[in-house]
């Protein structure tokens, strides 16, 4: 499967980037169309890829027609409104009956339930975008942006949903805090690099902030990690002043972020632990 590693640059670059996305973030998403059918499209970088013929590719001369996938983004867009529709669609009595319930059941599936895929609610998938994706990706996005739509339709008719999105802690029951909300900083860079998804300056604090951290430097540290992880050298080799303890440390941290990575991107990660369980054999045999 063919991966399309995003040339960044070309937001940076572009003088109508940041006022497109003030604008993009009031309207809170974007349409795109395929053969007369529309589907929302939540994640504005990800709209600027779809709605491009031309869009560079990092450290390639050939470019990325965006258009191409959308045909695969409204596949999984249709598919992710089914899968609500199918499990959460209730009749109107129970609706009314049982509406407080049913609206905490939605808000702890849109910000905290764990998902099969990448252990994430639902609303990930309205903020982050991942730098380096293939069809499937595109897919699972737009599943979630389905799923997503429909929650959007509830909030559009009963004013009971409005909530919904909030992420109030006090409407959730606490059992139901997830295993991603107590990530640690080194495992949610970990999961950033294997997933494709990328962590600059300028987002690191928003995104240590959605994981409960908040401290001036909680940013900075997420940036420096996620850089450091970012070099394949770094997560198969012997770490610094080697002991078999800071190496079977180094095992035990990339074996706890397995189970937070979507199926697509576990088994790179499954590969490099063995690649260090063998240096750890091969050093005390």
């Amino acid at each position: 499967m063919k991966n399309y590693n995003i040339d960044l640059k070309f937001f940076k670059n572009d003088p109508t980037y940041y006022f497109e996305k003030e604008r993009f973030g009031k309207s809170f998403f974007y349409n795109v169309s395929y053969k007369g059918y529309e589907a929302k499209v939540y994640v504005f970088e990800l709209y600027k890829i779809l709605s491009n013929e031309s869009f560079p590719l990092f450290g390639k001369k050939e470019t990325l027609n965006g258009l191409s996938l959308i045909p695969i983004y409204i596949e999984g867009f249709k598919k992710g409104k089914e899968f609500f529709k199918s499990k959460y669609t209730v009749s109107t009595e129970i609706l009314f009956q049982n509406i407080n319930e049913y609206v905490k059941t939605l808000q702890t599936c849109y910000c905290h339930k764990e998902q099969e895929q990448g252990k994430r609610g639902w609303c990930w998938y309205s903020w982050n975008y991942p730098n380096i994706f293939n069809d499937e990706k595109i897919k699972e996005y737009g599943y979630f942006a389905g799923i997503i739509s429909e929650i959007d339709e509830l909030k559009e008719h009963y004013h009971q949903f409005k909530v919904i999105g909030q992420c109030d802690h006090s409407l959730i029951p606490q059992q139901t805090e997830t295993k991603w909300d107590r990530l640690k900083v080194k495992q949610i860079a970990i999961i950033h690099v294997y997933e494709g998804l990328q962590i600059t300056r300028e987002n690191a604090g928003e995104i240590a902030a959605k994981h409960g951290y908040t401290a001036k430097n909680s940013g900075e540290g997420l940036f420096q990690d996620y850089t450091y992880f970012c070099s394949t050298a770094n997560r198969k080799g012997i770490p610094t002043e080697y002991s078999s303890k800071k190496l079977k440390n180094k095992i035990e941290l990339f074996e706890s972020v397995v189970n937070h990575l979507s199926d697509n991107n576990k088994q790179r990660a499954i590969d490099e632990i063995k690649i260090l369980k063998t240096l750890l054999e091969n050093e005390y045999q």
